[in-house]
């Protein structure tokens, strides 16, 4: 984040120091690219591979709860390891939303840098410019909210599993109870 200061503040100073005729929209494009580099830095912090060791136990728990049951479920029983069990499903769920979100945060940034270069090489003119941006920019927020949206998920898996994970040790510990 630190490095990101600094190059966005590097490429202010540089970019005031020049007479390009489009230097405001380059900012704009600029400050946008800020945003898409720190809604990347998030999602590189979010690993589903987090949750590696969790869905190991959901699956070895439920697995046992099935195989050794005594009896038929009661419905209050079948809901708690149904509501348990989706953590796999989140997990799965996240896991592809997460890959979906960084493509297309990938292309936002690419067509960003794009927009930036042709502006540059002033292929790209103002009125165009004026036409583009705002769709950009549309997107690059959607982004941002989406991205705090995986994170606000990210942190609902673990805290969802540990809600139900007590309730699930103490209906293994009743089987095996039951068992002897």
């Amino acid at each position: 984040m630190k490095n990101l200061t600094i190059l966005f503040a590097t490429i202010t100073v540089l970019a005031s120091c020049s007479d390009h005729p489009y230097q405001k929209q380059i900012q704009k494009v600029d400050s946008l690219l800020v945003v898409v580099n720190d809604a990347e830095q998030i999602l590189q912090n979010l690993s589903p591979n987090d949750y590696d060791g969790m869905l190991d136990t959901v699956s070895q728990d439920v697995k046992f709860i099935q195989n050794h049951y005594p009896d038929t479920m009661d419905l209050q029983t079948a809901l708690k390891v149904d509501y348990y069990y989706r953590t796999i499903k989140s997990v799965s769920k996240f896991s592809t939303t997460l890959s979906s979100q960084s493509a297309e945060l990938q292309y936002s940034k690419s067509q960003l840098k794009n927009m930036r270069q042709d502006l540059e090489n002033e292929i790209l003119n103002e009125e165009s410019f004026e036409q583009l941006y705002p769709a950009e920019g549309q997107a690059v927020g959607r982004h941002r909210e989406s991205v705090g949206n995986l994170k606000a998920w990210h942190e609902t898996i673990a805290k969802t599993f540990n809600r139900h994970k007590p309730g699930i040790d103490s209906l293994i510990v009743y089987i095996k109870e039951s068992a002897k």
